[in-house]
């Protein structure tokens, strides 16, 4: 029914809004903590998505790292939104570990 609030398909205990469904969905914040342990960078969850990119923006100075840096950040919103519509459209659940392995490949590629 159109208007009606529907629940994260990720972790199905909040309603999918977009600060919650790239923030703070238990289900995805693990993907975050992966990705970030995988760039040596600490982050605290940011209370909106704008705050959350300039973060990653602002880390570092060198042009290339951060290049690098939004890079994997994109890689990894987009991978976390293909999950999403797999779930919904296809019925596929892959478990953490497999998004964050999708990340990183799409990242390397």
């Amino acid at each position: 029914m159109e208007g009606e609030a529907h629940l994260c398909v990720l972790c199905g205990r909040m309603e999918e809004s977009a600060i919650h469904f790239f923030l703070h969905c238990e289900v995805e914040a693990k993907v975050w903590i992966m990705v970030l342990n995988w760039v040596n960078f600490n982050l605290i969850t940011p209370p909106n998505l704008a705050t959350h990119l300039d973060c990653w923006f602002n880390e570092v100075c060198a042009k290339k790292v951060r290049k690098g840096l939004l890079l994997i950040l994109h890689a990894t919103i987009w991978t976390i939104w293909l999950e999403r519509n797999d779930r919904i459209f296809k019925g596929v659940n892959k478990e953490v570990g497999e998004i964050f392995d999708a990340v990183k490949s799409l990242s390397w590629c």
